[in-house]
Parts: structure tokens; C-alpha cells; sequence
């Protein structure tokens, strides 16, 4: 784990936090640079609470943490974005006896990606059952 403080951080601060990840038997290497203070983190560190680390007025950043939740967020995006498109497949489908709405359902037939999603659609196969 990589934490990396504030460029004007209170060593105080900075030795309390070592010794606080020295009782959790974190090993602690220290780098100083010019701009920033990164400390890499090595042992269990599934133990640490990484939002108090986080909320720590000497901590600037948490890398690993800025990349799972940008992962994270990427995953409920997309799928947040595929039950809308199965939702509106499921008014197209409604639709299909009017112009509009065999012209759509024509249109998601003639495209490869969008004939797969429509006709994997969990929630079509769903409210078929019902």
C-alpha cells in the first residue's frame, strides 16, 4: 500500500502515524522527494482501517484506493447503463405493433451488439415469466 502526505505535513503527525502502523506490524519505507512524502506500506495490511488513514490531516492520497474506487465506479456505471438499455428494449418491444416501434425493433435486429443485448436481456425473460 502507498500512502502519500501533504507536502507540509506536521512531523509530529507523521511520527505518530509510523508508530501507529509499527504496532500493526506494518514496515514502513519512507521516501522524501520534493514535492511529496511517500510512505510504502509492507505487511498485512488488511488490518488497517484505510478511511481513518485517509481521513488523516497529513494524508494527501491513497492511490490504491483512488483506483478501486474508479474501477469500482466504472463497473456500476456500466452496469447501471445496461439496465437502461434492457429497460427500453423492454418499450420497444411494447411499442413493436406501431411504426415507431418496429422501426426500432428493426433497427436493434440489424446491429450485432444491440441484437445480443436484446436478446440477452434478464429482464425481459423475467416479466415473460410473470
Amino acid at each position: 500500500m502507498i500512502v502519500i502526505l501533504k507536502h507540509d505535513h506536521n512531523p509530529d503527525q507523521l511520527e505518530s502515524l509510523i508508530s501507529w502502523l509499527q504496532e500493526k506490524d506494518i514496515t514502513i519505507h519512507t521516501s522524501i522527494g520534493e514535492a511529496n512524502t511517500v510512505l510504502g506500506l509492507v505487511g498485512d495490511t488488511s488490518k488497517l482501517d484505510i478511511d481513518l488513514i485517509a481521513a488523516l490531516d497529513i494524508v494527501e492520497d491513497l492511490p490504491v484506493l483512488g483506483i478501486l474506487n474508479r474501477l469500482a465506479g466504472g463497473a456500476v456505471g456500466f452496469a447501471c447503463a445496461l439496465i437502461i438499455v434492457w429497460v427500453l428494449f423492454i418499450v420497444v418491444t411494447l411499442l413493436y405493433t406501431t411504426v415507431i416501434g418496429k422501426d426500432m425493433y428493426d433497427t436493434v435486429q440489424g446491429n450485432g451488439m444491440l441484437k445480443m443485448l436484446y436478446d440477452c436481456n434478464p429482464i425481459m425473460k423475467m416479466a415473460a415469466k410473470i
